[in-house]
């Protein structure tokens, strides 16, 4: 009970030393309270903004430029964040130094990568979406969830594989041009596999008796419009 290498420990130690200047447990949780409020709030507001400026493509998280710059710096961070947890599968999201550079960047206009995701710009939009290196070796049986968030149902996939398209894969996908979504996109998308055949990369175009659905994100995020 007194090893300060333990969690409890070294909390009791800190709470007595509030008493001691003091500030009592009725004080700590009013504080904790008050907290919990501004948390809350925070994430209203976040959840606001997310209506206004962010939109969801199939999977990727598509910001106003415009819209971003204008909100208060933390709802900015936090909407990034929100994005980049949901595209990255990551139940934390990148912190300190490397949140504010790619922040910085975005504020730019200038394409950058963090945490397994590439931001595009055009057009004053900015595009969030799985960077390829970050999946280039994830695989699973075709009846599996691939990368945290995307499952293909169609015909008989016994026997198949989800992967990534990759750049060898998008060659083999005539029609890509007209699936409406930028290349870094779909080099990264799901597509179906047998051995080094592809089957079907529905994001591609590729495979009409395919289909690939993302699992919709929560929280904050799932205030953002979907693209129809």
């Amino acid at each position: 009970n007194g090893d300060a290498r333990f969690a409890r420990v070294r909390a009791r130690a800190a709470v007595a030393a509030l008493e001691g200047a003091g500030v009592g447990a009725g004080e700590i949780a009013a504080l904790a309270a008050r907290m919990a409020e501004v948390r809350a709030a925070l994430e209203a507001a976040t959840a606001e903004a997310a209506a206004r400026v962010a939109r969801i493509d199939r999977g990727d998280v598509i910001l106003d430029g415009a819209g971003l710059a204008g909100l208060p710096a933390e709802i900015a961070r936090r909407l990034v964040l929100a994005a980049l947890m949901w595209i990255g599968s990551a139940e934390y999201g990148p912190r300190g130094a490397e949140l504010e550079r790619f922040l910085a960047a975005m504020a730019g206009g200038r394409a950058a990568t963090l945490a397994g995701v590439r931001l595009t710009v055009a057009g004053g939009r900015l595009r969030l979406t799985r960077e390829l290196r970050a999946v280039a070796g994830v695989e699973c049986p075709a009846g599996g969830v691939w990368d945290g968030r995307w499952r293909v149902s169609g015909p008989d996939s016994k026997g198949l594989t989800l992967r990534a398209l990759g750049e060898k894969g998008l060659a083999l996908c005539p029609d890509w041009r007209g699936a409406g979504m930028p290349r870094t996109s779909l080099v990264a998308s799901v597509s179906l596999w047998r051995g080094g055949e592809v089957v079907a990369a529905p994001l591609a175009g590729f495979g009409a008796e395919w289909r690939a659905e993302c699992t919709p994100p929560e929280g904050v995020l799932s205030a953002a419009a979907l693209s129809h």
